[in-house]
């Protein structure tokens, strides 16, 4: 949405920007939302600092993924925020964290994201994250909600691993059922593993179609 029209309707309003009304702003207009160009309007830095954050590491994961599991040319809808996640990807850790070294809530998330894009070859995947499951349905770094959460889907994997013949190809369906617990373990992550997680690079992490590979996106 144009920034100075929105702008206008929230002070006629006497409104202020705000998380959601940010999602409608242009990339390169987000930093006006909180300095004098915002008026009346302006929310507080913070606001703007993780809409910005989101939207970069969103597209740093669109990026490499192309580049894991390329699907030929396409568009850059917006060149800045490009050239942001970019610059995002350049400071990925340097060596890569090892597997080993994660946390169970990485690993667990790290899997996940790994089976829901592509369900190829998933048995040792599914059967590690299961054994993950079972570990973090007591884990204390998890609250109550969390175990349950862990519970419900280890049970789910364990069916998906019983009639694996009939659903292999069926990507669709797993990452229906996986949905909300992969939304909630990701707020779960630790702040030492959030780089290795954010910027999608792991030493000693195995699949069949190289996720997570160091220097995969070069």
């Amino acid at each position: 949405m144009n920034f100075e029209q929105l702008r206008d309707e929230l002070i006629a309003g006497g409104e202020t920007f705000n998380p959601i009304l940010l999602r409608d702003l242009r990339y390169a207009d987000l930093a006006r939302a909180w300095i004098g160009d915002a008026g009346a309007a302006a929310c507080p830095r913070e606001q703007v600092q993780a809409e910005q954050e989101r939207r970069v590491e969103h597209e740093a994961h669109r990026i490499l993924h192309q580049r894991m599991h390329p699907a030929g040319p396409q568009a850059i809808p917006d060149p800045e925020l490009h050239l942001a996640a970019m610059a995002f990807i350049q400071k990925r850790p340097s060596p890569p964290m090892e597997w080993t070294q994660l946390h169970l809530i990485s690993q667990a998330y790290l899997l996940l994201r790994c089976l829901r894009t592509h369900m190829d070859s998933p048995v040792p995947r599914l059967e590690l994250l299961k054994e993950i499951l079972v570990q973090l349905q007591v884990h204390p770094d998890l609250d109550q909600v969390g175990h349950s959460y862990a519970l419900i889907l280890e049970h789910s994997i364990a069916g998906t691993l019983l009639h694996l013949g009939h659903m292999i190809n069926e990507l669709a369906r797993f990452r229906r059922d996986t949905q909300e617990f992969y939304r909630f373990i990701r707020t779960q992550i630790p702040e030492a593993d959030r780089a290795a997680c954010s910027h999608l690079e792991v030493a000693g992490y195995h699949c069949s179609m190289g996720c997570f590979a160091p220097g995969a996106d070069e």
